[in-house]
């Protein structure tokens, strides 16, 4: 086909695939059914992360919790997460991502207890998109939060 050629449109479950060739609509085809068979298709609108956040923050976390929890999840996204994630399209998240996040706040000098308050937050957030069928898993379950450093005990002197 030549490069100005129209492409065809494949439908599935309300997702457009575009294809050169009907051998690579029919493919695909095949992967978006399959997909849609593990239940990992996503049909949702495309929205970056900094958009999911800035909406669960007001539709969830507002009205749902305490005043100092919101303020709490709100600063931490904004100061910590979105900076490195918010440009990624959503449904475009990998546990990668979140490592990377982990990473390189761990070389800030971020505690790894505020590091795991960050994955903790990241999570919520993306069961509440998987609730509403924005992505097809929640990648925060994939990826590793850094350990907590246990403190060693101190005895008392009696």
């Amino acid at each position: 086909m030549a490069s100005g050629a129209r492409r065809s449109p494949w439908q599935t479950a309300s997702k457009v695939l575009y294809a050169r060739t009907r051998q690579e609509a029919a493919a695909k085809l095949r992967a978006a059914l399959h997909a849609q068979e593990q239940g990992t298709l996503v049909t949702g609108p495309t929205q970056t992360v900094a958009q999911f956040f800035t909406r669960w923050l007001e539709d969830v976390v507002k009205p749902n919790r305490r005043p100092r929890t919101y303020e709490s999840y709100e600063e931490k996204l904004r100061l910590h997460v979105l900076p490195e994630l918010g440009r990624i399209s959503l449904a475009k998240l990998t546990p990668q991502h979140l490592q990377r996040l982990d990473a390189s706040k761990l070389a800030a000098g971020l505690s790894p207890k505020t590091i795991g308050m960050l994955h903790a937050i990241v999570h919520r957030g993306l069961k509440q998109a998987l609730k509403w069928g924005l992505v097809g898993r929640n990648v925060a379950e994939l990826a590793d939060a850094p350990p907590r450093q246990q403190r060693e005990p101190t005895a008392l002197s009696g």
